[in-house]
């Protein structure tokens, strides 16, 4: 993902959508997961072009624990 941020990879740089790998990876992958995927967004300074989706609700609700303010744009994927 860093890569892809850094690279121009999402939408040359103007947007960003991170989409969560769904998957049986248990609470304590989920919370790794959304903890790593929180600290790589913030670190690349890309949150108010991210909108982070997911079919995995426990990794949603901690990136929700972690950060509630309006530029985190995080959802459930429904399709």
């Amino acid at each position: 993902m860093r890569h892809t941020i850094r690279h121009g990879g999402c939408f040359l740089g103007v947007a960003g959508c991170c989409v969560l790998r769904d998957g049986d990876h248990g609470r304590a992958g989920a919370d790794q997961l959304a903890d790593q995927l929180v600290d790589i967004v913030e670190d690349e300074r890309f949150v108010d072009r991210t909108m982070i989706m997911s079919m995995d609700q426990r990794a949603l609700g901690r990136i929700l624990e972690r950060r509630t303010g309006p530029e985190w744009r995080v959802g459930y994927c429904v399709f």
